[in-house]
């Protein structure tokens, strides 16, 4: 089957069959595009993309690179993209890859090949290396269009997540609940954003009224098991310690099992916060209180600067949000 056997169906112009069948295009109306796109689902066709690249130099293609697919971050990245894409009638391609690695700027290269319309690097955690930025500043020469989810570059559109501003509502939302002597577990491994976050909560403790005298702070692994170890010191030298802050939802965990290890209940005898709000509920005992970083929020939002016909860098951010639950929500009566 072919375009024009399409356009003959819908008794229209190859032309106008083209444009309707093209991902966003305005030019042609909702009536006429259900009619051409009724005519090829009965027919079975289905549009060459390939030559529509070549033809155009870019496609109805989106390409995602992730560091980790099984990373919380890249993960809801790409489905709050794709959920976007996909109402636009665009593809996503996602390619695993790491700048940390060194491998970003590789696939990157690789995935020029399919003449994406957008490259969209998703949960950068770190500042993009120089092979990558000039990589990636080849594409935008071709007339593709960069977006970065995370840290990004000076050329390129970008959406952040603010994990200070995040840390700060969740130390006043801890504040809320009565807790002012924390513990802190930072996480040594997590470069610029662990370090937001730590000044994060010290500013957010602050500005609740906790003394600097209540905050407690070690530095651990992100490892569960490292933060339950940490954890347990908190809690063996604590003087008084009413809540743990962790720096990620993972060393909650553990923070949590160091609570219980101790004889001691979560949220009634002492509060266990995380970060990032990754923990599926039903895996836990006790619902883990966390921060929303709205990275599939920024996946809806990454998608929607890919079609931006702006052409100086675009800049938007997320709101984190608290979510409050069973593991630092006091009980009545405490």
């Amino acid at each position: 089957m072919t375009l024009g056997d399409v356009a003959r169906l819908a008794k229209v112009s190859v032309a106008t069959a083209s444009r309707a069948l093209s991902a966003g295009s305005p030019r042609v109306s909702e009536a006429t595009r259900g009619r051409i796109a009724a005519a090829a689902q009965s027919l079975g066709y289905a549009p060459n993309l390939s030559a529509r690249a070549t033809i155009l130099g870019s496609s109805a293609l989106v390409a995602v690179v992730v560091s980790d697919f099984l990373e919380p971050a890249g993960a809801s990245v790409v489905e709050g993209l794709v959920a976007r894409a996909e109402a636009a009638g665009m593809i996503v391609t996602v390619a695993s890859a790491d700048d940390v690695r060194g491998d970003a700027a590789t696939a990157v290269r690789r995935l020029r090949g399919l003449q994406p319309s957008a490259v969209v690097m998703a949960g950068m955690t770190t500042a993009p290396s120089a092979p990558l930025v000039t990589e990636l500043a080849h594409f935008r020469g071709l007339g593709g269009r960069v977006v970065y989810v995370g840290q990004g570059d000076a050329d390129s559109d970008r959406v952040a997540v603010s994990h200070r501003d995040g840390a700060v509502q969740l130390m006043a939302a801890l504040r809320a609940q009565g807790y002012e002597r924390c513990g802190v577990i930072a996480d040594e491994s997590q470069g610029q954003a662990g370090r937001d976050w730590l000044d994060g909560i010290l500013a957010g403790a602050a500005s609740a009224g906790i003394p600097s005298a209540m905050m407690t702070t070690l530095w651990s692994q992100g490892e569960r098991e490292a933060a339950r170890a940490s954890a347990a010191r908190l809690l063996d030298e604590r003087a008084g310690v009413d809540c743990i802050v962790a720096a990620t939802d993972t060393m909650a965990l553990g923070a949590l099992s160091a609570v219980r290890d101790a004889g001691l209940t979560p949220g009634r005898d002492v509060g266990v916060a995380g970060f990032g709000d990754t923990v599926d509920a039903d895996g836990v005992v006790v619902g883990l209180t966390s921060v929303n970083l709205g990275w599939e929020i920024a996946g809806d939002c990454a998608f929607g600067l890919t079609r931006s016909s702006l052409t100086t860098p675009q800049f938007e951010t997320v709101a984190p949000f608290v979510v409050l639950r069973a593991s630092a929500l006091r009980t009545t009566g405490s």
